[in-house]
């Protein structure tokens, strides 16, 4: 089970990450700036077409006084007009805004303005504009702004033209710190050692299956969380999004089982029968049990393959490469074994082939060889399996097993669902 325990951790790893780095704080903000020069009020004739100008409510002044209060102000004043580019300053500035020559707006979360105390409350869209002033004169244009659900947008997410991303996002680096704490375990974590003399999955291509479920899982987990922009609204607001991705991204889930239980399988072929394992499960089987072997190909139903082609139309960028390129390789997969016929009406699946077709497992010829030289029927004509989850090492006659399918893609299926109402009444609680 160790295998699998190694990729439920950097599955867990990749969600959090994910959840993290898109997670955003809507705390407000208070932003300052150099004011803009007062214009020349425009002239209106009685034949002039032009609006009359709207009226402005005058600006609310607020004296700063006091050596913390003149500092920030006499700091503030040289980063908004570009005199000082002190680092720890210049990250809360919009990146479109730092290599400006006009004024730069630095903004700051509500609890840590520097100068919050003299603000009384908290501003609205239509309340007068506030300046603040120091003994000097000079003067600082004072500006709120509230983050909620309307400021994520579709395919965009959340407009730069507003806080730094990196203050609005403030999990981020936490994300990459689980991202490699998922990493490291999945390195790190004892590799399986198979006994001299058993064929087994080579260790390359088990970790191209540990890439492929990966990319599946990140792209299809992470779509819904990057067309909003934000973890919260796109679970909570645009729930649509999470229900239809989410249940792609629990295929890769199941496409991550697989591949840890190829990870540990391991085969043999002694005098008595052939001896097969995997993720702890051990199964013996006498040669004289065996009624023939059969070649079998399992192909992946072509109504999945065009819910990712669908998937594909939805997503942006690289992910809409990615998922199309999933697409193709699993409509050409071409996974293929042998099946054993056991006289009590099961059977067991021998898989030696990869996607592409080349031997997967070593020495998978000579076990070939060895059942018909220990007198195992083999028949010619193969028989193809149509499934989205091919049956793995034993399958105890028709019918066998459906539960257990029908509880995956139920999980799988409303899993997604359950998740997004739990959110929603956390959210409304909370609220």
């Amino acid at each position: 089970m160790l295998e699998l325990t190694r990729r439920v951790l950097l599955a867990l790893a990749i969600a959090l990450g994910l959840l993290l780095f898109f997670l955003a704080d809507r705390t407000p903000f208070y932003s300052v700036k150099i004011p803009k020069p007062p214009s020349k009020p425009a002239v209106h004739g009685q034949d002039n077409l032009l609006p009359f100008p709207r009226a402005t409510p005058s600006p609310v002044v607020i004296r700063v006084s006091g050596e913390h209060g003149e500092r920030f102000m006499s700091k503030a004043l040289a980063v908004s007009s570009g005199q000082d580019i002190d680092q720890a300053w210049m990250r809360r500035i919009p990146p479109f805004e730092r290599n400006w020559e006009r004024p730069r707006e630095i903004y700051f979360k509500a609890p840590e303005f520097p100068l919050a105390g003299l603000v009384s409350g908290l501003a609205e869209p239509g309340d007068a504009p506030r300046l603040l002033e120091d003994a000097s004169g000079q003067r600082l244009e004072l500006r709120f702004t509230r983050l909620d659900d309307d400021s994520f947008h579709l395919g965009s997410g959340l407009s730069e033209y507003g806080p730094p991303l990196g203050l609005v996002f403030a999990w981020r680096p936490w994300a990459w710190w689980c991202f490699g704490v998922g990493l490291a375990a999945y390195v790190a974590l004892p590799w399986p050692r198979s006994a001299k003399g058993w064929s087994h999955f080579s260790r390359w291509r088990v970790c191209l299956g540990d890439f492929g479920w990966v990319l599946l899982f990140t792209v299809f987990f992470g779509m819904p969380l990057a067309i909003v922009g934000g973890t919260v609204q796109a679970v909570t607001v645009y729930s649509i999004f999470p229900c239809v991705f989410w249940v792609l991204a629990g295929l890769g889930l199941v496409l991550m089982w697989y591949t840890a239980w190829a990870s540990s399988f391991h085969v043999g072929l002694g005098d008595g029968g052939v001896s097969l394992g995997a993720l702890g499960q051990e199964l013996d089987i006498p040669y004289a049990s065996i009624v023939a072997a059969s070649p079998v190909r399992h192909r992946y139903p072509k109504w999945f393959i065009r819910l990712l082609w669908i998937a594909a139309l939805f997503g942006r960028g690289t992910a809409r490469l990615q998922v199309a390129g999933q697409a193709m390789l699993l409509g050409a997969s071409d996974v293929s074994g042998l099946a054993l016929e056991l006289d009590n009406g099961a059977t067991a699946y021998l898989w030696l082939t990869d996607a592409l077709g080349s031997m997967a497992i070593t020495d998978g010829a000579r076990l070939v060889k060895d059942l018909e030289a220990a007198g195992v029927p083999l028949r010619r004509s193969p028989k193809e399996l149509v499934r989205l989850f091919p049956p793995m090492m034993l399958e105890a006659g028709s019918g066998s097993g459906t539960g257990r399918v029908w509880a995956w893609g139920a999980a799988i299926l409303l899993g997604p669902t359950v998740v997004v109402l739990l959110a929603m009444l956390a959210r409304g609680l909370a609220g």
